[in-house]
């Protein structure tokens, strides 16, 4: 390929303002891959990494609708079901609004020896916060940004929730900082469940109820069944629920906000097309101008196969160097965001395997534009093309 960097160079150069203007459209189609390769992975990423053994049962009707503490006995009992935790979204900020925070009222015992491995927290830190009542646990990436330290006294606040003394303020002791082995729990707050039930207004419903039930279960194998069982128990009940893995859950839920993978595929669908029709038509412009100098290299013995080859070196050069400056400008602008969206998107990344999608791309557009230049050269008459030059 190296022997043909010459010609392909000379080829480039007779048009400069052309190659510019298709480098750049080439730049600007995997920018926006690279960004939206990394909005997909913030939304769709960490899905694939919920543990397969986990169930979630929740409200059929919707999440707004709570559950009654006591479905957890009757979940419990069910065969095959090792552990049942539950949780309350909390809808948590610190002092203002903007200072949005994933917060969690939960069960301590059940949810620490359910996800024990990946926070991150010293045995120390965790029976600490379990032993106090008013205890929160912070991911690191919070604490971080508002600099809290262990011991320290917050007032977290609720856009959901309010006391029964008119106000939405819960003061929480900082007891320990999550180190967690996934990003999307560093943006975690965890309080007690017990703190907020009993201290909450009795209009708001909360008391005895409960968002949703986190269930393991023994063996990944057994989900289908022991949803259907779950389901079963509660059919006739005035709380019906509805029982799914945690990776459906999570996805039922994205779309309701929207179907990001159908959104992204189709956005990245009509910027390529359009960016391998500028390069095509790049291309065959290209290979019309210099007839002749085709029919002089047919002349020389250039055969078929190294002439596609000087083509396709030519079409590797123009999306090779649109696609490596527009990649390398995503990750730049992918760490820029990234500090602004941690508490949004904490997952907002450019994942590894987008980078074997992106080489598997050029590769593509590269063939694909090569093709109709080469069926130019290919119908060659040398006489006529000498002739007409």
């Amino acid at each position: 390929m190296t022997r043909y960097l010459p010609l392909v160079r000379a080829a480039l150069a007779r048009r400069r303002a052309r190659t510019v203007l298709t480098i750049g459209s080439v730049l600007i189609a995997f920018l926006l891959f690279a960004l939206l390769m990394s909005v997909r992975q913030a939304f769709l990423g960490g899905i694939h990494a919920v543990g397969k053994r986990i169930l979630i049962t929740a409200n059929v009707v919707s999440l707004v609708s709570p559950l009654p503490l006591a479905d957890r006995a009757i979940i419990a009992s069910v065969p095959r079901v090792r552990r049942v935790a539950y949780e309350v979204w909390f809808g948590g900020y610190y002092r203002r609004t903007g200072n949005f925070l994933f917060a969690l009222a939960v069960d301590p015992p059940t949810f620490v020896a359910e996800l024990r491995s990946e926070l991150g927290l010293s045995p120390r830190a965790r029976a600490r916060w379990i032993a106090d009542r008013r205890g929160l646990l912070v991911g690191n990436a919070i604490a971080r940004r508002f600099g809290w330290h262990v011991g320290e006294v917050i007032p977290l606040r609720s856009n959901i929730w309010r006391r029964s003394n008119g106000t939405n303020t819960w003061p929480v002791r900082v007891d320990g900082i999550l180190r967690p082995s996934e990003k999307r729990y560093a943006q975690l707050a965890l309080l007690h469940y017990h703190y907020l039930s009993e201290t909450v207004a009795k209009s708001t419903g909360l008391s005895g109820k409960v968002s949703l039930y986190r269930v393991e279960i023994a063996h990944a194998r057994d989900a289908a069944a022991v949803s259907r069982a779950i389901d079963a128990r509660f059919a006739n009940s005035p709380d019906p629920t509805r029982t799914s893995t945690a990776r459906t859950f999570l996805l039922n839920f994205l779309d309701q906000i929207a179907d990001i993978g159908t959104i992204v595929t189709a956005i990245l669908a009509a910027v390529f097309f359009t960016m391998l029709l500028v390069t095509a038509n790049t291309m065959a412009r290209s290979v019309r101008e210099r007839t002749a100098e085709f029919a002089v290299l047919r002349t020389l013995g250039y055969g078929p196969g190294r002439l596609f080859g000087l083509v396709v070196a030519e079409a590797a050069l123009l999306v090779g160097a649109g696609a490596l400056l527009g990649l390398l400008l995503g990750l730049g602008l992918i760490v820029v965001l990234h500090g602004l969206l941690a508490t949004i998107l904490p997952g907002f990344a450019l994942p590894p395997s987008s980078f074997a999608l992106g080489l598997a791309l050029v590769v593509l557009f590269v063939l694909a534009s090569s093709v109709v230049p080469y069926l130019q050269i290919a119908r060659l008459a040398v006489a006529d093309a000498l002739r007409r030059e």
